[in-house]
């Protein structure tokens, strides 16, 4: 009985602790995403503003 309270905490954990770091990742490639798209748009007009 304690054994299986044991291992869906221990899953529960993993779990929490997995989404989490999911979620900061996707949130870094978002961020880089954008900041590479901003810099791509700023040589673009810097190009065809000449």
């Amino acid at each position: 009985m304690s054994r299986i309270v044991v291992v869906v905490c221990i899953a529960l954990v993993f779990m929490i602790g997995f989404y989490l770091m999911l979620e900061r990742f996707t949130g870094t490639v978002l961020n880089m995403c954008s900041i590479v798209a901003s810099f791509v748009e700023r040589i673009a007009q810097l190009n065809y503003g000449k």
